[in-house]
């Protein structure tokens, strides 16, 4: 084993080990088989079924990034973007080159693992990290933030310079609120495809 495939098989470990298990652990156990058969010499590949996925208690950020060898690249972007639409998502991000291809997907967050899984199949997996972030306290926050300037709008003392400063805030808080809502519902899953 060259020093390559260590550290490919220490990034693998390295980005799955805080990972809690989803549907079961059966994507995370198939990452953790692939790893132990790297280090013995074996041919891997991550075969999964998509998973029963619990949805998270808190609000999460997720996001992934996967690196693939396949035969055709060319045929896996169009696998992709097609599996990625069929799965309620869509390509935010595509670009082809000679020997592969790079794709930035938003895909809803409950089917994650699922799409994984189907990326996976795509060919051998050369690197994976998934990452959650909790904005609960975010959320909570622009939430607040959006209830209480809505409350002080409704009154009827509002001055005209204040209105404005308070419509202008509004606004923003809307608008954060509904950014952190979008990433909690669509992960973001970056994918590069390369020649086999």
């Amino acid at each position: 084993m060259n020093l390559a495939e260590l550290s490919t098989i220490a990034a693998i470990i390295l980005s799955t080990a805080a990972c809690p298990p989803a549907g079961h652990g059966d994507l995370q156990a198939s990452v953790h088989r692939k790893v132990i058969a790297s280090a013995r010499g074996e041919p891997v590949s991550i075969s999964c079924r998509p998973p029963a996925v619990d949805r998270p208690s808190r609000p999460m950020i997720r996001t992934a990034n996967v690196s693939i060898r396949a035969e055709h690249p060319a045929v896996a972007f169009h696998q992709v973007t097609a599996e990625t639409r069929r799965r309620e998502g869509y390509v935010a991000q595509a670009r082809q080159y000679e020997k592969g291809a790079s794709l930035t997907l938003r895909i809803p967050s409950s089917r994650l693992e699922e799409a994984l899984c189907l990326l996976a199949r795509l060919g051998e997996v050369t690197q994976l990290s998934i990452n959650g972030n909790d904005v609960a306290s975010q959320l909570e926050t622009a939430t607040a933030r959006v209830e209480q300037l809505t409350r002080l709008q409704t009154t009827e003392t509002t001055q005209q310079a204040f209105a404005h400063w308070l419509v202008t805030q509004l606004e923003a808080a809307r608008r954060e609120k509904q950014r952190l809502e979008d990433q909690i519902q669509l992960a973001t899953i970056q994918v590069s495809i390369a020649v086999a």
